[in-house]
């Protein structure tokens, strides 16, 4: 991410089980600190035995939901982050 120049910010969560999804507003910047680009992307990831066993990233929140079985029930309460 570093060299991608690359910030993310967690907009919100869902989880449930084995998997997390992050979406987050992504900020991709220029060497001189001026943003060349943006966008909400959604960040899956499994966990088995305290373990990332699957980590994928799309733009699209019911591809995400529908690969992990997520949905907007699961979503985590801010506060409790």
């Amino acid at each position: 991410m570093k060299r991608a120049n690359l910030k993310f910010t967690t907009i919100h969560q869902y989880a449930k089980n084995s998997f997390t999804i992050f979406e987050q507003q992504g900020t991709w910047l220029n060497d001189d600190g001026t943003i060349k680009g943006q966008a909400i992307v959604f960040t899956v990831f499994r966990v088995v035995n305290r373990k990332v066993t699957f980590l994928a990233r799309m733009d699209n929140k019911e591809v995400a939901f529908d690969l992990s079985g997520l949905s907007d029930v699961n979503k985590v309460n801010q506060n409790s982050l």
